[in-house]
């Protein structure tokens, strides 16, 4: 198969927008992991923020249909995308390993590890607001939890979640001004 690959990422951006709503559920689980931290104990704040991940692909889902965004639209690219989420459930033992530890810890590596995985969505989007929030996020989420270790559920939270929203923004500012129409009809 010969198949150019920027043709590929044109269409799957164009067609999934990019995955801003993707990007719009994690904004509300951030936003939900700051709140648990600033109302639970900091076990049950763990808890919330790893139970609290099964809410962004049904998110996601919903998001999709209201705005009519073809989250679901296979290409020759598709498959890498579904693994490179896929692949961030091995993160989970990890957060548990790092609860362990100390409970403080798994918004920060959470945080990192998320932005982390932005690396290849910039790439497959190729959209330069996945590489900002890969920074931003890894680098905040070090920093913070850093630089309050004892409220790491709170600040990473609502810190992740302003720069998801940041996000959101970009994304539909680069959505507006750089995505090709599609070249077929799109089912709604």
């Amino acid at each position: 198969m010969t198949t150019e690959l920027k043709p590929l990422q044109n269409e799957l951006a164009s067609r999934s927008h990019r995955g801003i709503t993707f990007i719009a559920a994690a904004t509300l689980y951030w936003f939900g992991v700051g709140c648990a931290g600033a109302a639970l104990s900091p076990s049950s704040a763990f808890m919330a923020s790893i139970w609290g991940t099964g809410i962004l692909f049904p998110t996601s889902i919903v998001l999709a249909r209201l705005f009519r965004i073809d989250i679901f639209y296979k290409n020759q690219l598709t498959p890498l995308g579904i693994w490179a989420n896929v692949f961030q459930l091995f993160f989970f033992p990890v957060l548990f390993v790092a609860a362990k530890a100390n409970v403080y810890y798994p918004p920060v590596f959470m945080g990192v590890l998320a932005g982390a995985h932005f690396v290849f969505y910039h790439w497959l989007y190729q959209s330069r607001t996945y590489l900002v929030l890969a920074i931003a996020m890894t680098l905040s989420s070090y920093i913070l939890g850093f630089l309050y270790p004892g409220n790491t559920y709170v600040v990473v939270g609502f810190s992740n979640a302003g720069w998801l929203l940041l996000g959101c923004l970009l994304l539909h500012h680069e959505n507006q001004s750089t995505l090709p129409s599609p070249t077929t009809s799109h089912p709604h």
